[in-house]
């Protein structure tokens, strides 16, 4: 028995208009991690590195 799924946009296109901002927004997020790049921190005798999604993701939250 198949069951009938309604799902809440007609089209792809439909949605990507309708999620328009969501999609331009990340890619805002997206520019600035990359145009900071990455930073990396000397711990004793290791290295820490933040990589730009990790900007990414806290400038989403």
């Amino acid at each position: 028995m198949k069951a009938d799924i309604e799902y809440p946009y007609k089209s792809l296109k439909e949605r990507f208009f309708a999620e328009k901002k969501i999609y331009l927004i990340s890619l805002f997020f997206v520019l600035i991690a990359d145009g900071i790049g990455e930073i990396k921190f000397h711990l004793g005798s290791g290295i820490i590195i933040l990589f730009p999604v990790f900007y990414a993701i806290i400038l989403g939250v």
